[in-house]
């Protein structure tokens, strides 16, 4: 066998492997390519739970600065209504207290005579 047929059986396999070689390369690359894309929606999707995350924690702190106000809103009401209690019992004992006056008949009392 001369160098002519050498040559002519091994240039064309080697030609096959370069070409076949840079081919797979090439596809390799977009391949990576793809999964560099996907991952890259992977962090924008990450990104936008975090935003999302945030804004419901700012929602809760709202709904606490709410529910604080009106935790003291309603013990000042509840404050105003024992006093306004306290004010109708007063009110109450001093009528009682008049009435007995006027009718001259206490609790626990038996009038005169009686």
């Amino acid at each position: 066998m001369e160098w002519a047929q050498v040559l002519t059986i091994v240039l064309p396999v080697m030609l096959v492997l370069v070409v076949g070689f840079f081919f797979n390369n090439a596809r390799i690359n977009d391949l990576n390519n793809r999964f560099d894309d996907v991952n890259n929606r992977f962090d924008d999707i990450s990104h936008r739970f975090g935003d999302i995350n945030h804004r419901f924690a700012e929602i809760d702190n709202r709904f606490q600065e709410l529910k604080n106000d009106m935790n003291q809103r309603f013990g000042e009401i509840n404050q105003r209504l024992i006093e306004t209690n306290d004010a109708v019992r007063s009110i109450k004992d001093l009528m009682i207290q008049f009435l007995q006056k006027e009718s001259g008949y206490g609790v626990g009392r038996i009038k005169d005579g009686e």
